[in-house]
């Protein structure tokens, strides 16, 4: 290994509810990003999470707090493509709105994210079936 290069073990993938945990100090989740950096993980968001939780208000000053934790990953097209995939292979087991959005930030985690991957999610119904038992990826149910 090269003098000072750095080796990531893994990653943190957050969706909207990770991040807005994160932003309040949620003990679970806070627990998770620093075990993270402890173990050298990448800390990751999708950047259509942003679209989700930033409205230009006051309460954007602690999710911006929280995104310096994390690196923005931007969908480009592969990401997109494998996310429209995703959606035709995974069984719609709910009435969320936000199932799209669910399978960018899988899409994120499977093309961008070292494994192993830990995603904090709130959406587990909507993501685990998605995910088709990947290897190397588990889902974290938040409440």
């Amino acid at each position: 290994m090269a003098a000072g290069r750095i080796v990531t073990q893994g990653s943190l993938v957050a969706d909207a509810h990770g991040l807005t945990l994160a932003s309040v100090d949620d003990g679970r989740v806070q627990a998770a990003i620093r075990a993270s950096y402890a173990f050298n993980r990448r800390r990751v968001v999708s950047s259509v999470t942003l679209a989700e939780v930033l409205r230009g208000t006051s309460r954007d000053a602690n999710l911006h707090r929280a995104l310096g934790n994390f690196d923005t990953i931007p969908a480009d097209d592969e990401i997109a493509g494998l996310a429209g995939r995703l959606l035709r292979v995974a069984p719609h087991r709910s009435k969320s709105k936000s199932r799209t959005i669910d399978a960018v930030v899988c899409a994120t985690a499977l093309l961008r994210a070292p494994r192993p991957i830990a995603i904090l999610t709130s959406a587990a119904t909507d993501i685990e079936p998605m995910l088709d038992g990947a290897p190397g990826v588990k889902v974290i149910m938040l409440k």
